[in-house]
């Protein structure tokens, strides 16, 4: 007799069940088509091909109704189908489940706990409790951490800003060196043209003079010769002069705006 496709992935250890033919046709067929009818006298196995039939259905995701004239027939058969479920995921959590009271003290004492649904709920309510209490903490260290990378990113821009603005300050300061020696060079060369006049005197004197007002007036140099002295031909210039910033040629203005 032919198998039935899949029937030993859905029905466990299939191949080593004591089952005799006709009860493996039921099962395959059951399995197989959409609809099927067994029938046996009491003492045929029926119980046993049904619970099979149910593992294989809940095997392939389907959900079964199981109806029965009696309430103990019923709990015959539920207590064959957790036997064969129990180890399946799901199976405390409400797989199996049997509606209205239980007849049977053996289904009650062995799987009561696991199929009444009133505990189903309190288990349920239970796990999602603790996922809920896992998920919360989760959620607040994925905020914490969001807020950690705000402040990172914040931090980042400052620090971008600030390296911006040092090093336009360095720019700043490389051109305002640049610019005071210059400046120092321009400063020492009229220094240098006017401790070569020397005091005014002679015949162009006054061509002098005005020249020695011209340097004192660019460079801020002090005024030759100093207050009460009498200018005359035998005065010496001061070995050494302070020298003013000079007004020319004028240094670069350079700003960097550095923020708190």
């Amino acid at each position: 007799m032919a198998m039935w496709p899949d029937v030993e992935r859905l029905v466990d250890r299939y191949r080593d069940l004591a089952l005799n033919d006709r009860q493996r046709d039921a099962i395959e067929r059951a399995l197989a088509c959409d609809i099927t009818f067994i029938w046996g006298p009491p003492g045929t196995g029926k119980t046993e091909v049904v619970g099979r039939i149910v593992e294989g259905c809940v095997r392939q995701g389907l959900r079964v109704l199981f109806l029965s004239p009696t309430p103990v027939a019923v709990d015959q058969a539920v207590e064959r189908i957790c036997a064969l479920l129990e180890r399946e995921d799901g199976f405390e959590l409400g797989l199996v489940q049997r509606a209205g009271d239980i007849s049977l003290p053996s289904l009650q004492r062995r799987f009561g706990a696991a199929i009444s649904p009133d505990r189903i709920v309190e288990r349920a309510a239970e796990e999602l409790a603790r996922r809920s209490t896992q998920l919360s903490a989760h959620l607040d260290a994925v905020r914490a951490d969001i807020a950690l990378h705000r402040r990172a990113a914040a931090a980042e821009r400052r620090l971008q800003e600030l390296t911006a603005g040092r090093d336009a300050l360095e720019r700043c300061a490389a051109d305002a060196d640049a610019a005071l020696g210059r400046s120092s060079k321009w400063a020492q060369s009229q220094q240098q043209e006017r401790d070569g006049l020397g005091p005014p005197g002679g015949l162009f004197a006054h061509r002098k003079q005005r020249r020695i007002e011209a340097l004192e007036a660019d460079t801020g140099l002090a005024a030759w010769p100093p207050a009460g002295t009498a200018r005359t031909g035998t005065a010496r210039w001061p070995s050494s002069l302070l020298v003013a910033w000079s007004s020319s040629p004028p240094p670069r203005r350079c700003a960097a705006a550095v923020t708190s």
